[in-house]
C-alpha cells in the first residue's frame, strides 16, 4: 500500500494527466471518480454554476450526461446528477491514475454493477413493492430515512426500466402504475420528479408489479 507522500505524488501527476482531456470529461471524473469501485459512474450535487455553464458540454459529449435532480421540491432545491459511461470513466482511471487507484479493484467494478442488476431483479422476484434507491453511490444496499430502510442499487433509471419490463415490473406514481416504455419516453421529467434522499446519496422512485 503506497505511503502518503507516494499517494500524494500519484494524485498530482493524476490531475496532470487529465488536463489532456475535454473539460467536461476533466470534471466529471473528478466528481465520479471516489464511486466508481461501488460499480457507480455518476455523482449526485447540489446546484453548482461551474457545472450548469458546462451544462451544453456535458450534453454534446457522446461519454458524459448530465441530468436535473431534485432535492426539495416544496423548497425548489435541485442539483445535478453528472453522469459517464462506466467503461470510459474505468478507461480513463486504468490509463491515468495507477498508484491512486487499483488496477484490481478498478476491474472489479463492472461486476458490481451486474451485482446490482441481479439483485434488484431478485428483489421483484421475491414480489417487492415500494420505494427502492436508484443510482445509489454508497456500499450499502439499503438506504435509511428516519429510521426506515429500503433497497438501494447503483443502477440508473434506464437500467431499472430495463429490469422492469424483463419482470413485469412498472413505476408507482400515485395510485397509476405507469409501464417502463412510458418512463423511458420521459427519462429526463421522470428524474427531476424524484426526490434525492437526504443523504444525498441515491433518488427515489417507487416500483410496482404491473400485474
Amino acid at each position: 500500500m503506497p505511503n502518503n507522500e507516494a499517494l500524494m505524488a500519484a494524485a498530482q501527476q493524476f490531475a496532470n494527466n487529465l488536463s489532456k482531456y475535454p473539460e467536461e470529461e476533466q470534471m466529471a471524473v473528478s466528481l465520479i471518480s471516489k464511486n466508481v469501485l461501488n460499480g457507480c459512474s455518476w455523482e449526485l450535487t447540489r446546484n453548482n454554476g461551474d457545472i450548469r455553464k458546462m451544462r451544453d458540454s456535458f450534453l454534446s459529449n457522446p461519454n458524459t450526461d448530465i441530468k436535473e435532480i431534485t432535492y426539495s421540491h416544496s423548497k425548489k432545491i435541485t442539483g445535478f446528477l453528472v453522469y459517464m459511461k462506466l467503461d470510459r470513466l474505468i478507461g480513463i482511471l486504468q490509463k491515468e491514475a495507477l498508484g491512486v487507484f487499483d488496477k484490481k479493484a478498478l476491474d472489479g467494478a463492472m461486476n458490481h454493477r451486474r451485482e446490482a442488476v441481479a439483485s434488484c431483479a431478485k428483489l421483484m422476484d421475491k414480489g417487492y413493492k415500494g420505494r427502492i434507491g436508484m443510482f445509489c453511490t454508497n456500499d450499502s444496499k439499503t438506504i435509511t430515512v428516519d429510521g426506515r430502510s429500503y433497497p438501494a442499487f447503483a443502477l440508473t433509471l434506464d437500467e431499472l426500466c430495463s429490469i422492469c419490463a424483463n419482470k413485469g415490473y412498472g413505476f408507482a406514481v400515485g395510485s397509476t402504475v405507469r409501464t417502463p416504455d412510458e418512463v423511458r419516453a420521459h427519462l429526463d421529467a421522470v428524474l427531476k420528479a424524484c426526490i434525492v434522499a437526504p443523504s444525498s446519496n441515491a433518488v427515489f422512485i417507487d416500483i410496482a408489479p404491473m400485474r
